[in-house]
């Protein structure tokens, strides 16, 4: 989603039709059904920090190894092996061997978990900014 301001001072988010969507407690109290009812594996941040990783790696063609995932520092070490425990047994994530180097475990999303992801982005905006608009900001700027 892209938070930007109208001429009013209010925040509002660009959807992925392009349509303005007030920023107002109803979208996010629609925006946590949502992902109550649909991503259910999500239990904590790192979570969904962790599967918003994995997808962006998976969407650039380039599937994320456990070494890359711990360079990024999400979280400690033991708590990134039990919560990617945790997302394999929901059925959120798939484990397979590179075909390069067998020793090397490439992380994605599971089939479900990206149409749900696809899925919200269509109900709440996609974050991308329409080609050539420019660029706004509700904060405090540098």
């Amino acid at each position: 989603m892209t938070l930007n301001c109208s001429s009013s001072g209010f925040p509002y988010i660009m959807g992925a039709r392009r349509k303005r969507l007030p920023l107002t407690f109803k979208t996010l109290k629609a925006a946590r059904d949502f992902t109550r009812r649909h991503l259910d594996f999500v239990a904590t941040l790192e979570d969904f920090d962790l599967l918003c990783e994995i997808g962006l790696h998976q969407e650039n063609g380039a599937p994320l190894t456990m070494k890359e995932l711990m360079r990024l520092e999400i979280t400690s070490a033991a708590t990134l092996q039990r919560r990617l425990r945790h997302l394999k047994a929901r059925g959120a994530i798939i484990q397979t061997r590179s075909r390069e180097d067998a020793r090397v475990a490439e992380i994605s999303l599971s089939p479900r978990v990206q149409k749900a992801f696809a899925r919200c982005v269509d109900l709440f905006g996609d974050p991308a900014p329409p080609a050539g608009a420019p660029a706004e900001s509700c904060g405090a700027s540098d």
